[in-house]
């Protein structure tokens, strides 16, 4: 009898743990949720027209994209962050994170190479598994590219660490909404108070440069090519048709050289100059700078790359690369290159992407 009675418990207890396997594996949790398909801008009333006529704007150069903010706020940014706070800096409204596959992203340099949706499910995994208050995933579309929602209380986690959320109001444990979207491989990760009266406004106003050219014709790189000159090697863009070498002049017992690259339409894109020489540019903000030394034939380099802004009327923005080596103060030393252009990187955000991916290829 003892026997039986054994075997009738240890019935109910498999049971029970099979019963426990299936309602894990048929209910939600611990799995991803399943996405729905809606437009985020279409959700909730705008501001009237004229609450938005004196609104500013804001552009991002280097990763092509703008949108307008109300003229009460502020945006703060750096390198790969824009956040509009109110007039009392006591609360962030919107704030747009991007990330880039190209650049060190510490902790998250796998996951941001992923396609979209699996970084997205990456992120909502991450939350998940910390105990977070994460809503289900939501396909949706916004500034004509498919994007990725999901809402988001008290606090967000990444592999980099976490990061507290605030309500509109500044307070603590606030609930956001975040946005997520992809464009010319640079993850975009968008989220804002959902409490926030302004931001349908702000996600209506909000897109990305069009980077297929601007008005002087420059057509962005779909590839880039390996040139070599001078003992330097770096990767062009295959927009651009390269020139004859040239002597243009003498530095010293050195001929100075030039080579022009132009686009398919035979206008100036930039020019290559062996070797370099520097003039002032005091009258440009200069940004945007990156520095690097690297080893060659035995001999340490350095490459450097800069953007100029004009600071009076007349003068052009520049872009700035050069190649020497390191320790050389004289100039005029043959191993050396600079390019230089004179091309509109402040209004096309491609010249600005394409001259930074001739940076990093230099050799």
């Amino acid at each position: 009898m003892k026997k039986y009675g054994f075997l009738i418990i240890l019935i109910i207890v498999a049971a029970i743990i099979i019963g426990g396997i299936w309602w894990y594996a048929s209910s939600d949790s611990g799995k991803m949720p399943t996405v729905t398909t809606t437009n985020i801008t279409n959700n909730s009333a705008t501001t009237p027209e004229d609450d938005t006529a004196d609104w500013k704007t804001y552009t991002n150069n280097k990763y092509g994209y703008s949108f307008e903010y109300p003229a009460n706020t502020t945006v703060g940014d750096s390198y790969a962050i824009a956040v509009v706070i109110d007039s009392d800096e006591t609360s962030e409204l919107f704030y747009v994170q991007t990330m880039d596959p190209g650049e060190d992203q510490n902790n998250m340099n796998e996951a941001v190479k992923l396609e979209l949706k699996e970084f997205v499910d990456d992120i909502w995994q991450t939350n998940q598994e910390a105990g977070k208050e994460i809503g289900s995933i939501t396909e949706t579309n916004v500034f004509g590219k498919t994007a990725y929602t999901f809402d988001l209380s008290d606090s967000y986690k990444d592999r980099n660490g976490e990061y507290t959320l605030f309500d509109s109001n500044g307070n603590d444990n606030g609930e956001h909404r975040y946005v997520i979207v992809d464009n010319e491989n640079v993850k975009f990760i968008i989220h804002y108070p959902i409490d926030y009266s302004k931001v349908i406004d702000i996600l209506n106003s909000f897109e990305f440069a069009d980077t297929t050219g601007n008005t002087d014709g420059y057509q962005a790189a779909t590839g880039y090519t390996p040139f070599s000159y001078n003992g330097y090697t770096f990767d062009i863009p295959n927009s651009w048709t390269v020139g004859d070498a040239e002597v243009i002049g003498t530095i010293g017992d050195s001929e100075q050289t030039e080579i022009v690259f132009s686009d398919a339409n035979g206008s100036e894109v930039a020019t290559l100059t062996c070797p370099l020489i520097i003039t002032g540019y005091e009258r440009h903000e200069i940004s945007g700078v990156k520095n690097e030394d690297y080893a060659k034939s035995g001999n340490d380099y350095n490459k450097e790359i800069s953007f100029g802004t004009p600071l009076e009327t007349g003068d052009k923005p520049f872009a700035l690369i050069l190649m020497r080596k390191k320790g050389v103060e004289d100039l005029s030393d043959t191993d050396s290159c600079q390019i230089f252009s004179q091309l509109d990187w402040q209004s096309d955000a491609a010249v600005e992407y394409d001259f930074n991916k001739v940076y990093e290829s230099v050799q």
